[in-house]
């Protein structure tokens, strides 16, 4: 039995080239601007153009596919989809500071600090507001723990306590003449004390309460609140800080009374 071997056809890359200009000049011809484009002409068109003739979009060209549009489309969501690690959480807003709680007067706002001032071993702050006065213990590094708060005398510019205890003495704005010594564990007031000034400041220990106004100085004992001793005709100090040697030594007299 004979084999009839036929040669196989060849089928190379210039007849396939040959017979697709014939197909783009014929349909060139009879109105078909629209042809299909090889990886060439779609890898410089770009994504966007894929599909289009040579007269182009704006030149009589018809639009791509749909399907290919739509899919072209599908795939740009999911690239973002992937990309995307979720929506953005707000942060939390910052808690208020301690020193800041209160309302002020009036205005609706928050309480204005007017003066603080140290213990004197510096264990604890006390601050003034225009609300009244707070009392905090520096126990804690991190945060103020607060121990006490008073709304009963307003426009607080002057706080002072005695180490640790209970003990409190405050000046206000609306009788700026009167000291107030409070006992504030038990929210009463130990005594009040009126002077013929303005009361600047007020500096006290275990054993004494010195009272400073602009032109004189009065010096209590700290457990009865007994006055001791006046100083009068001092040289004027505007501002009540203690001045060096300016009355140490009445002080210091007065203290060994």
């Amino acid at each position: 039995m004979r084999l009839a071997l036929t040669r196989p056809r060849r089928l190379g890359g210039g007849r396939m080239d040959r017979g697709r200009k014939l197909l783009r000049r014929y349909g060139q011809r009879a109105g078909m601007n629209r042809t299909e484009p090889n990886r060439t002409e779609q890898r410089r068109a770009g994504p966007g153009r894929v599909g289009w003739g040579r007269s182009g979009p704006g030149r009589g060209g018809t639009s791509p596919a749909p399907h290919r549009r739509q899919r072209h489309r599908a795939g740009c969501g999911s690239r973002r989809r992937r990309g995307r690690s979720g929506p953005e959480r707000a942060e939390p807003p910052e808690p208020p500071s301690p020193l800041h709680g209160g309302r002020g007067r009036g205005s609706g706002g928050p309480a204005e600090l007017s003066c603080f001032s140290y213990n004197q071993d510096c264990t604890s702050l006390a601050i003034g507001t225009t609300t009244g006065y707070r009392l905090f213990s520096l126990s804690s590094v991190e945060q103020l723990d607060q121990v006490h708060e008073s709304n009963e005398i307003p426009d607080v510019y002057i706080v002072e306590r005695l180490f640790s205890s209970s003990l409190v003495v405050v000046v206000s704005h609306a009788k700026p003449q009167q000291m107030n010594v409070y006992h504030f564990k038990k929210g009463t007031e130990i005594c009040n004390y009126s002077y013929s000034s303005n009361i600047l400041s007020i500096r006290l220990n275990r054993q004494r309460l010195v009272v400073c106004l602009e032109e004189s100085i009065y010096i209590h004992n700290i457990k009865d609140m007994k006055l001791l001793k006046t100083i009068v005709d001092t040289p004027p100090n505007t501002t009540g800080e203690p001045r060096k040697n300016a009355w140490k030594g009445e002080i210091s007299s007065a203290g060994a009374l």
